[in-house]
């Protein structure tokens, strides 16, 4: 048997959540209950309630987090191996960074075909 707290018990959570809530809409039911089953389910789970969840704990319930593995693993910046670590510390940073907004690059690539 296997149990855990961490993401994996979130994940399972968060997965079997939007199965039962997806079986309920009314007027697709049965075919949103078949489209969130399986991996397809627990890839959507993941992507948009488990890890969007976890950053914001992180970043609003404190300003940093210390990670602790139980064996070192491989650790890389930017691209760059840095080596094996076996615990991390990282830290909210003041300065902001721009990422690519992608709904703004969908409505640009719409913008031009339609020209």
């Amino acid at each position: 048997m296997f149990a855990g707290i961490g993401w994996d018990a979130t994940l399972v959570h968060d997965y079997h959540s939007n199965l039962a809530r997806a079986r309920k809409t009314p007027l697709a039911g049965p075919i949103a209950g078949k489209l969130n089953e399986g991996l397809g389910g627990y890839l959507f789970s993941l992507f948009t309630r488990t890890v969007p969840g976890e950053i914001e704990q992180l970043v609003f319930k404190g300003r940093t987090i210390r990670v602790t593995l139980s064996r070192p693993m491989p650790f890389q910046i930017g691209g760059d191996v840095i080596g094996l670590r076996e615990q991390m510390d990282f830290k909210v940073a003041a300065e902001k960074v721009d990422v690519l907004d992608w709904t703004a690059v969908r409505r640009r690539s719409r913008q031009s075909s339609s020209s």
